[in-house]
């Protein structure tokens, strides 16, 4: 279960309104700037509320992308080689990771304390 972050009315179009002038991995804005402008649009927030309004808007379906490093930060895909680029660094990757290691720990527990429950991903 994840941390239930509130969300003010209207900040998660605030984002969408500041990101739609950062399209393409080039132009990506940072998660600092990022929040300073959302705050100049009159959304008092902070950098978790802001990336948890991100959360919100890729489940709704934006292609919000984001890329690590000194020159990353959040932005629009502009096209479908950088959205499988931010899939396949952010995501996939990540997910491989975590699988890797919850068969790790599965394999730990099913040794310390049996088989007796078949151990279920969901």
């Amino acid at each position: 279960m994840s941390d239930y972050i509130s969300l003010q009315p209207g900040l998660e179009r605030a984002v969408l309104r500041v990101l739609d002038n950062y399209r393409g991995r080039t132009n990506a804005i940072g998660r600092n700037e990022l929040t300073a402008l959302v705050k100049r649009l009159g959304y008092p927030t902070s950098e978790r509320q802001v990336r948890e309004a991100i959360k919100q808007l890729r489940r709704q379906g934006h292609l919000i992308c984001s890329a690590p490093g000194d020159d990353g930060g959040y932005y629009i895909a502009e096209d479908m080689a950088e959205y499988q680029e931010f899939r396949r660094i952010e995501y996939a990757a990540k997910i491989n990771d975590m699988m890797e290691t919850l068969r790790a720990m599965d394999d730990a527990a099913k040794a310390a304390f049996g088989d007796s429950v078949q151990m279920r991903l969901w």
